[in-house]
């Protein structure tokens, strides 16, 4: 049987001027887009990025600085603060710290920066300073100048201000004691605690912010005192007294406080045996003032009234 050929029409192919012509025109388009992105128009997009990323760096910053009262050491330090459940900044954050941007801490402020090509210039964050700025002076150094350029096309940046705080005083008498000192009182607002000890002569003073605060004097051998004040200016809250008998320190004056002076009474430092829950007044012996001070105060409980 004779095989049978089929002829191939090779003249339905591109001819060579019709592939140049292709070339040519993808040419023009790669031309055209290339215009119209530009080189420019890159290092714009890579200055936009890194403001950005920079604007997301400072934001974490100030959440760990609420969150832990200072600055991050590093960027490891604000990438862990950032993992933490309180004040968590925005996710993108721990994304964006392996890129090459400069960190620096100066005592209790941090600095970050980047450099913008089409500026030619740093875009630097500084706690120390109100907003963003743009500089040529390399940020690096311990020390930096806030009055350069501001950033006109950025939004203000800048710490919060601290919380405006009164100064509370008063004086704290310890019942049967010549020295008045080592009271701790305590103001608490929620989760929020403040602290003072008062002096030998009796006098506290601690500064709060605005509230309403639940107020304790505590001491150890001796019963707390409690009173709630709301702070609006700075004020001196009424003297008050802290009762002493309580020789074992469980809020409660009773027959166990004493037992427990009774069996001590008349013995003094160095004794064998001496007990110094028993010596309320601290005058180094177990006598007839620690029977007083527990027997006057016999059946109070804690808090007494302020």
């Amino acid at each position: 049987m004779a095989l049978k050929y089929k002829k191939i029409d090779l003249s339905s192919g591109f001819s060579l001027i019709e592939i140049l012509i292709v070339v040519a025109i993808l040419g023009i388009l790669a031309a055209v887009i290339f215009l119209i992105i530009g080189p420019n128009n890159l290092v714009k997009a890579r200055d936009t990025k890194q403001k950005g990323d920079l604007r997301g760096i400072a934001d974490a910053a100030q959440k760990y600085n609420l969150q832990y009262g200072k600055y991050p050491d590093s960027f490891v330090d604000l990438e862990n603060g950032a993992q933490s459940p309180l004040g968590k900044p925005p996710s993108s954050v721990v994304n964006i710290l392996g890129n090459n941007y400069g960190f620096k801490k100066i005592n209790e402020n941090m600095r970050v920066w980047g450099y913008l090509e089409k500026e030619k210039a740093y875009y630097v964050w500084d706690s120390a300073c109100p907003q963003f700025i743009i500089t040529t002076s390399d940020p690096n150094g311990d020390t930096f100048d806030c009055t350069h350029e501001i950033a006109d096309d950025e939004t203000p940046v800048a710490p919060p201000p601290p919380p405006a705080t009164y100064k509370i005083s008063g004086y704290i008498d310890v019942q049967g004691r010549s020295d008045d000192k080592g009271v701790t009182v305590t103001f608490r607002q929620g989760s929020d605690t403040y602290f003072a000890v008062n002096s030998s002569w009796g006098h506290y003073e601690v500064n709060v912010p605005a509230g309403t605060y639940t107020v304790t004097a505590d001491m150890n051998l001796y019963l707390s005192a409690q009173t709630f004040t709301n702070v609006t200016a700075d004020s001196t809250l009424p003297n008050t007294v802290i009762r002493g008998g309580d020789a074992n320190d469980d809020g409660k004056i009773d027959s166990i406080d004493q037992n427990l002076i009774g069996s001590n009474f008349g013995k003094k430092c160095g004794d064998s045996g001496f007990d110094l829950r028993a010596d309320i007044n601290k005058d180094c012996m177990v006598d007839i003032l620690d029977l007083v001070l527990m027997g006057g105060n016999f059946g109070l409980t804690q808090p007494t009234t302020w």
